[in-house]
């Protein structure tokens, strides 16, 4: 019998469900960067000795660091792109979520997420309040930004989990 292995995440859903339901678009993307932030984090903490050391507090500092172990692909591309709509919020006046910015979080996971298209996936029956099973598609932009981001934090958080052991640096005893 051929059965995967069960990834844990630590993401908070909760938060991820709270921004669900939302109507707040500024709300929304900041959780959702923030719980991406989160994830990058505890799973630098894990791979990486002392990586509280580095003092890296923001969700740039945290790719910054992947990319220079030569991570790369969807999940931080997408993680880029949240990064990339919180400052637009922030600083460019942005307040509502886009079809486009839904649009380009697609694009940015491509076929990386379980080798079809993200917004094909189903939400399953109570999930976050669903009646039925619903595709992803049918959702708002908003719903849809909050399924893309939780993915992306849950696939990150469970990174120490899913890459071999000579990747990480946590068998180090000093940087």
């Amino acid at each position: 019998m051929n059965q995967k292995a069960t990834q844990i995440t630590n993401i908070n859903f909760e938060r991820f469900e709270a921004a669900f339901v939302s109507t707040d678009d500024i709300g929304i993307v900041v959780r959702c960067e923030y719980e991406i932030e989160r994830a990058a984090y505890r799973a630098l903490s894990a791979m990486v000795p002392k990586y509280d050391k580095f003092k890296h507090r923001y969700l740039s500092d945290h790719l910054k660091t992947f990319r220079a172990f030569n991570f790369s692909g969807p999940i931080f591309q997408v993680a880029d792109y949240v990064r990339k709509v919180r400052n637009e919020f922030a600083h460019d006046g942005i307040e509502q979520i886009t079809e486009q910015h839904v649009k380009e979080l697609c694009s940015q996971a491509g076929s990386g997420f379980g080798g079809r298209p993200i917004l094909d996936w189903t939400l399953g029956l109570g999930m976050w309040g669903a009646k039925r099973e619903t595709k992803w598609s049918e959702f708002n932009s908003r719903q849809q930004f909050v399924l893309i981001s939780a993915t992306d934090a849950a696939a990150i958080d469970t990174l120490p989990q899913r890459i071999p052991q000579t990747l990480r640096l946590d068998h180090l005893s000093e940087l």
